[in-house]
């Protein structure tokens, strides 16, 4: 098939009276890609919006790999791989670079396979299920993903190797600020031009130079402790809040906690610590599912109280577990 050949996926791609909208359109029609109804946690996001507009365009997937000037035997990492765009892509323009994407939505995968096989092309890169349980060893991996603890345990994934490249689009506004945070580790050595509109314009190519941990990566840790808290300060008080299953978006510098849902800014965090003997009982409650002894809050200064969620506060003193 002549289309499929590389000159003319060059042709296609460098065709400035064609916009990226018509090239993505002419190149999915080439690679037989189809689109159905079920959507990604992205997509979710977006309700009503065309599933198309959210995916990488194949420019930017093309300048990305310009970019990168890959070695033959590199291996490229895409979680989240939407409709395998870039699979089709590196497997004519750069067939020496292993490529793997991993997909949750189960029915892209199998479309993906399908199209694969219609071209006569080797899909064991095209996989489903969980990122994380992809053990191999890669030297670039692409993000077009929001900040959330799955990101960023992708991130500590790239980490492991110095040299490592992760290279990202903004997607909810977030992510490109979890990267910028993590600059014991991370070095933004640069920015492409992208061809669609983002949250932000670029596309962002960090490198693994250290293997130093970042504040990202320590929250990660203790957001699966049940046992630590927060100390946070703010104007003249101060109070624990519970790590469990706190994330943040650097974006902004605040720091989303589960229990209560709040934002708190990171430059009140004064110290993650466990909650002295007295006070773990009240520790505990904030995870009841009772809303007469639930537990928002744990005051310590300047007086020892407890902020129930229905009662309000109550000084310590007064209180019995």
């Amino acid at each position: 098939m002549a289309l499929l050949e590389k000159h003319s996926i060059l042709e296609i791609l460098n065709d400035q009276d064609l916009s990226s909208e018509e090239v993505d359109q002419l190149l999915d029609k080439v690679f037989g890609l189809t689109f159905e109804e079920g959507s990604s946690d992205l997509e979710h996001s977006y309700p009503g919006l065309d599933t198309r507009a959210l995916l990488t365009s194949y420019r930017d997937y093309y300048s990305m790999m310009e970019t990168l000037s890959p070695q033959p035997g590199t291996h490229f990492f895409e979680p989240g791989a939407g409709y395998f765009r870039a699979f089709f892509l590196f497997s004519i323009l750069y067939p020496e670079v292993k490529y793997t994407g991993i997909e949750q939505v189960e029915s892209r995968v199998l479309s993906a396979k399908l199209a694969a096989r219609s071209l006569h092309l080797p899909s064991n890169g095209v996989r489903s299920g969980d990122a994380l349980e992809m053990q191999d060893d890669f030297d670039f991996m692409f993000l077009y993903l929001p900040s959330t603890p799955l990101t960023q345990k992708l991130i500590q994934r790239a980490k492991k190797r110095i040299g490592t490249s992760i290279i990202a689009i903004e997607s909810h506004g977030d992510l490109i600020p979890l990267l910028e945070g993590q600059r014991n580790s991370l070095k933004l050595s640069e920015i492409v031009e992208s061809e669609s509109p983002r949250h932000r314009d670029g596309i962002f190519v960090y490198q693994v130079t250290s293997f130093e941990k970042d504040y990202a990566d320590e929250l990660l840790e203790v957001s699966d402790d049940k046992t630590k808290c927060f100390l946070i300060e703010e104007e003249s008080e101060q109070f624990l809040i519970p790590t469990k299953d706190s994330w943040f978006s650097i974006q902004d510098n605040h720091l989303t906690t589960a229990y209560p849902i709040m934002e708190i800014k990171i430059q009140n965090i004064i110290d993650i610590l466990t909650p002295d003997e007295d006070l773990i009982p009240w520790h505990h409650l904030r995870f009841s599912n009772e809303p007469d002894s639930k537990v928002r809050k744990i005051i310590t200064k300047p007086e020892p109280m407890i902020e129930f969620v229905l009662r309000g506060r109550v000084p310590l003193k007064e209180l019995q577990v």
